[in-house]
């Protein structure tokens, strides 16, 4: 089962790091893909999937821009905390966003948001991580996560605002 889930998450990455289905990817550092724990030291997460609960965030900001991993930078670590407060460590958590790529003319521009023709591009590599993630919740962060997630599926979801409003 771990080598099968390996090799999965090797062609996910593959599949996505050099997308270029839409004009976020000029405006891109790198894709930010996804992130569970941070293992002290490490200087990348070690993504811990499936887990129970999957939170899925707007688009990546300039810290996740740099680092490709998702909610790493202000709103990020609050967003650990909170999830730390309110789950333990006893649940495993992952991270995503509806895109995965910066929206760096959009952000420069003082809105925050993935356009809807980027987050429907975007959406194939996204159901393709929930359905690695196996998540046995869904959380929809912020107001745009939740105006485009819906899945046709058994998993529940809940809404949580945005770290970054907080």
């Amino acid at each position: 089962m771990v080598d099968l889930f390996i090799t999965t998450w090797l062609k996910h990455v593959e599949d996505w790091t050099d997308c270029q289905r839409c004009p976020l990817a000029q405006q891109r550092i790198q894709v930010c893909l996804g992130r569970s724990e941070w293992p002290e030291g490490a200087d990348r997460p070690n993504l811990r999937l499936p887990c129970d609960v999957l939170l899925v965030g707007e688009a990546p900001g300039m810290s996740e821009d740099a680092t490709g991993y998702p909610f790493v930078g202000p709103a990020g670590q609050l967003l650990d905390d909170i999830v730390l407060r309110a789950m333990g460590t006893k649940v495993s958590v992952a991270f995503t966003n509806l895109v995965a790529c910066f929206p760096r003319q959009a952000k420069e521009s003082g809105d925050h948001r993935p356009e809807r023709g980027e987050v429907l591009e975007c959406r194939p590599r996204l159901v393709e991580f929930v359905n690695l993630a196996q998540p046995r919740l869904i959380v929809r962060v912020g107001v745009t996560a939740v105006a485009y997630l819906a899945f046709d599926s058994s998993v529940p979801m809940v809404d949580i605002d945005h770290p970054a409003h907080v």
